[in-house]
C-alpha cells in the first residue's frame, strides 16, 4: 500500500468513526459493564498471557489507536504511573480525558497525540506498547 492509499484508508475510517465510535462503552456510567470490562482486561493479561499484574506498577505505557480509553482507564487503575495514547480520532482523545478525569486518574495520562501511529516520530520509552485491535487492521499485521 503506498503512502498516499494509506492516508485515504485513515481518511475514510476517520470519517466513519468520528460519526459512531465502535469503541466507546460507557463504563463510567454503568457499573456492570465496568466490571464486565475489568475482568475481560484481567483475563487477557493476567490469566492468558499470564504477565505479573505488578508489571503495570509505576510503569510507562504508550497505546496506539488508543480510541476512547476505555481499557486505558484500566491500565491506570493496575498502577500504571503514567499513559501516553495515540489516536487519530480528536473525538476519541476528548472522551479519552474525560474518562480519565472522572476517574480521578488526570494526572496519569501524560501526553496524547492525535495522529496516526504510522506518522510518530519520538524517541520516548516506554515499557509496554500496546496496539490492542489495530495492528489488525493494517497491510501487513504479522
Amino acid at each position: 500500500m503506498s503512502g498516499s492509499e494509506l492516508k485515504e484508508t485513515e481518511k475514510k475510517v476517520l470519517d466513519v468513526y468520528q460519526k459512531v465510535n465502535p469503541s466507546t462503552r460507557h463504563i463510567e456510567a454503568d457499573g456492570a459493564l465496568f466490571e464486565f470490562m475489568r475482568k475481560e482486561r484481567e483475563d487477557l493479561f493476567f490469566r492468558l498471557l499470564k504477565l505479573p499484574r505488578k508489571l503495570f506498577k509505576n510503569a510507562s505505557l504508550l497505546s496506539l489507536g488508543a480510541g476512547t480509553g476505555e481499557y486505558e482507564v484500566f491500565y491506570g487503575l493496575w498502577g500504571c504511573r503514567e499513559i501516553t495514547c495515540v489516536e487519530m480520532n480528536e473525538k476519541a482523545l476528548e472522551r479519552l480525558s474525560g474518562l480519565f478525569q472522572h476517574f480521578g486518574m488526570k494526572s496519569v495520562l501524560k501526553d496524547t497525540y492525535c495522529q496516526s501511529y504510522f506518522d510518530l516520530d519520538f524517541d520516548e520509552k516506554f515499557d509496554f506498547v500496546i496496539a490492542d485491535g489495530t495492528i489488525v487492521h493494517t497491510e501487513d499485521p504479522l
